[in-house]
C-alpha cells in the first residue's frame, strides 16, 4: 500500500508553489516581502528535495 503523495503529485504541487512564491513575484519596492518570497522559495525547494508534499494555502 503506497502512503503519501506520488511522483505527479510532488511536482504539480512544487510547481504551482514556485510559480506563487517566486521572489520575482514579490513587490520590488517592498524588503520585507522580498525576503519572505525567498526564504519560502527556499523552503520550497528543500520539501521538494525531500520528496514532502507542498500545500498551497
Amino acid at each position: 500500500m503506497n502512503i503519501g503523495p506520488g511522483e505527479a503529485e510532488i511536482k504539480k504541487g512544487y510547481k504551482d508553489a514556485i510559480l506563487k512564491f517566486h521572489p520575482d513575484r514579490a513587490p520590488k519596492d517592498d524588503m520585507r516581502k522580498q525576503v519572505e518570497a525567498e526564504e519560502t522559495f527556499k523552503l520550497i525547494q528543500r520539501m521538494k528535495e525531500r520528496k514532502e508534499p507542498i500545500t498551497i494555502i
